[in-house]
């Protein structure tokens, strides 16, 4: 009897291993040569984002740093970013994402940030605190100091 209980439960886990199977859809391919179609890029990890699509952004010249009020590490990275500025005599872009008038703006770039703060150096992507020797060299390196 144990062994008729043993090969129905058997039997059972594969007719569901099949019906998921047949249920869980193929992945869809996506056309890296026609990037024009992409809307938002998600802000989610550190990255380059592709020249093409930072150049319709009007990205390239900038730095952006994307904060909230409710965020702790912002309270650590933005005073040293602000110190950078100053420092540097240089302009940089500080969107609140808890400002509805800063969360149009990232839409208006077609940009979604995951984590604060997020720090746009041109092109390139960096989230997390830093610390200020690391954002002072990245940034003097952007504009080649």
């Amino acid at each position: 009897m144990q062994k008729i209980i043993i090969g129905i439960v058997i039997l059972f886990a594969i007719v569901v291993g099949i019906y998921a199977t047949k249920l869980t859809p193929e992945p869809t391919e996506v056309n890296i040569n026609n990037m024009n179609n992409i809307d938002f890029i998600t802000l989610d990890r550190e990255m380059t984002i592709a020249q093409n699509l930072c150049e319709e952004r009007n990205l390239t010249d900038k730095i952006i740093i994307i904060e909230s009020k409710y965020c702790s590490a912002c309270r650590i990275a933005v005073p040293r970013l602000k110190e950078i500025e100053e420092e540097l005599n240089k302009s940089f872009v500080f969107l609140d994402i808890s400002k509805k008038c800063d969360r149009d703006e990232l839409s208006k770039l077609k940009l979604t940030p995951k984590y604060t703060p997020t720090v746009l150096i041109g092109c390139d992507v960096y989230i997390g605190v830093k610390p200020k020797e690391t954002y002072e060299k990245l940034i003097k390196n952007f504009y080649n100091i």
